[in-house]
């Protein structure tokens, strides 16, 4: 993980920032172009998600499998900033406390889906979260953070940036690591109305529902003891804050910080109101009144109790036939929320408890049939994931992996797909699917696949129930794709 940049180390040269940087001892420059009147200027929160233990899990044939999802998988309530190896990074710009909270919350249970999604390649695999803030500001003599606009990714510099990146290493696995900035502003908005805040229009939004809300954010975050990090607060303590809202399944039980057990810090711990002293004395009174001025700013407020809801992962089964080896496809009804009348696979949303046997029910109830989900038993017995990509669902930007798995038929009187077909048809959910196939590469490419920017705009109409029924013959993202893709791998395996 990279701590940041050596702001000695750039050159003006006309309206371009080079800068150096060094890297398995050789050194070589990076442009980038200075743009005074940016848009991402102010309070800004970025978010690291990097994968815990990774030189281990690359023992693992599959683990660049672990990595290509860590890369794909898009966070949508914030934007990408850049990935740089095994850790993926975001950015957005802050306004009010409401969407601080909710990205707290969002971005945490995020990231528990992802990892299950990685659990699922590589049995095992965990992610670690951190999250802190920065002021940016515009000018090559910024007195905190300042932009650089580069060709492939943006650059953010400054000491707060490499603050964040020094906290990162006090994290672990299903845990979201805060700055200690974060936790005084959640505390200060939950005060408010009881303690003198640095700003005094800081909180007025805050109502009896919002404090519910904060109070209970701020129950799921721990004090776990101090430790030094280079370079930041000139080498005072530094407070460690995870925020773990389930500490009876995630945390494990040998869990240790500094040497001591997590549990055990946990138990012991003493209230947040330290928060405040702690910041206060390290100089950061006029930084955090700067913070609360911009997130009190009346025009920008919102309701906590906004919908923010958090990016789910659905899985998607593409189903061999035992017969003909073609895909099965269902057509969703007109009285669906999304997408009527178009053509899947079927689809469950991912469960932390047993996902396997999430998918397996699922189906039975939708289609009436058990099915055999291809497995890598050399990695324990997991469910193979063959793609992976992103949809959109209840308005929101979701993540969709595929799949495979074979129809298991017992009933003797079911001979070929017709007679499987018959038998879907009476046992399957009437109000969910209306129609049943079974199709071939050739087939399928009769029928025209929605995209992306469908999918979105019919998600957002269904929140206002404004969709209406797609044509005829119309199958779900990579439609044809998906069913050439997935006979091919079947027609192989039987080869074998």
């Amino acid at each position: 993980m990279q701590t940041g940049d050596n702001r000695n180390n750039i050159g003006l040269s006309g309206q371009k920032l080079v800068r150096s940087i060094e890297r398995e001892g050789k050194e070589y420059e990076k442009t980038y172009i200075y743009r005074p009147n940016f848009e991402d200027k102010g309070l800004m929160l970025f978010l690291s998600y990097d994968i815990c233990d990774s030189t281990k899990m690359k023992t693992h044939g599959k683990w660049m499998q672990v990595v290509d999802l860590l890369y794909e998988a898009t966070f949508n309530s914030m934007k990408l900033w850049k990935t740089n190896g095994d850790e993926v990074l975001y950015v957005e710009n802050i306004k009010d406390m409401p969407k601080l909270m909710s990205l707290i919350v969002d971005a945490y249970n995020y990231m528990l889906t992802l990892q299950g999604g990685m659990s699922e390649i590589i049995p095992g695999v965990f992610l670690q979260g951190t999250m802190w803030l920065a002021r940016i500001e515009p000018g090559l003599d910024a007195e905190h953070n300042i932009k650089l606009i580069g060709v492939e990714n943006d650059e953010f510099l400054g000491q707060n940036i490499d603050e964040g990146f020094r906290l990162a290493k006090n994290t672990t696995k299903s845990v979201m690591t805060l700055d200690p900035k974060i936790v005084f502003l959640l505390y200060e908005y939950c005060n408010s109305k009881t303690e003198k805040c640095l700003v005094e229009s800081f909180g007025q939004d805050l109502d009896i529902g919002n404090h519910d809300t904060i109070e209970r954010l701020l129950s799921h975050i721990h004090f776990l003891g101090y430790t030094k990090c280079k370079g930041v607060w000139k080498e005072r303590d530094y407070p460690i804050y995870w925020y773990i809202p389930d500490t009876q399944t995630v945390l494990q039980y040998d869990e240790k910080f500094k040497g001591v057990y997590v549990e055990e810090l946990i138990e012991a711990e003493k209230p947040l109101n330290k928060i405040r002293n702690i910041v206060l004395s390290v100089g950061l009174k006029d930084e955090l009144k700067y913070f609360e001025e911009v997130l009190s700013d009346a025009k920008n407020s919102q309701s906590i109790r906004r919908a923010y809801t958090s990016s789910k992962l659905y899985y998607t089964v593409a189903c061999c036939s035992p017969f003909s080896g073609k895909i099965f496809v269902a057509k969703r009804s007109g009285i669906r929320r999304h997408l009527k009348n178009v053509w899947d696979f079927g689809n469950c949303r991912h469960s932390s408890l047993d996902t396997e046997e999430t998918i397996l029910q699922t189906y039975r109830n939708d289609f009436g049939v058990d099915i055999a989900l291809e497995k890598d038993f050399e990695r324990g017995g997991s469910i193979i994931p063959f793609a992976f990509c992103n949809t959109h669902r209840f308005g929101k930007p979701q993540n969709s992996l595929l799949c495979y798995a074979t129809i298991i038929v017992e009933d003797p009187n079911i001979l070929d797909d017709n007679s499987l077909l018959k038998y879907i048809k009476e046992k399957a959910a009437k109000k969910k699917y209306v129609d049943f196939l079974f199709l071939g590469a050739e087939e399928a490419k009769k029928f025209k696949c929605i995209t992306f920017q469908d999918v979105e705009k019919d998600s957002i109409q269904a929140i206002k129930n404004e969709n209406k029924a797609f044509p005829e013959q119309m199958g779900i993202m990579y439609f044809g794709k998906t069913i050439e893709a997935a006979m091919k791998y079947f027609s192989e395996k039987k080869q074998k």
